[in-house]
């Protein structure tokens, strides 16, 4: 069974010393002012919770974005220094670093902007969605030749 929410510390507490009239007002407890399907989630036990399809498929995705961003920053040397030992090129690691890093210093930049329309837009779901589906795809299109 789920433990009850905490008591809000003493601090809130004294913000908060006209709960009466928000309740008389209809405001209510924060468990009052939930949807009714997080209600639903609350009275329901953690029993339930694997049940549910969707934290698989939330959970899977995770993985996944994760594997490309782990696979990205372990492999990305390697692979530079293996360009330039195929057009002939002197490998040092200076060279290197630098370019590994152009990738990392877009990403920043990107993560910037597009937190920045998230929050504009008050939108999450595409927001992640669009990032992960442009990534997938470059990724698949940019595989060695070897590779399936």
């Amino acid at each position: 069974m789920r433990p009850e929410l905490p008591e809000p510390a003493v601090a809130v507490r004294s913000a908060t010393q006209g709960r009466g009239a928000d309740r008389a007002a209809g405001r209510g407890d924060v468990r009052d002012q939930l949807c009714r399907s997080c209600q639903r989630r609350l009275r329901r036990g953690d029993d339930e919770a694997p049940k549910d399809w969707r934290i698989y498929v939330v959970s899977l995705i995770a993985f996944a974005s994760n594997i490309g961003g782990y696979a990205l920053s372990f492999f990305l040397p390697q692979v530079i220094a293996e360009l330039y030992r195929q057009f002939g090129q002197p490998v040092t690691l200076t060279r290197t670093a630098v370019l590994t890093a152009i990738p990392y210093a877009v990403a920043s930049v990107a993560v910037l902007l597009v937190a920045r329309s998230s929050d504009r837009m008050q939108e999450r779901h595409f927001h992640a969605a669009v990032p992960l589906v442009v990534g997938a795809v470059a990724r698949r299109r940019t595989r060695p030749e070897g590779f399936q």
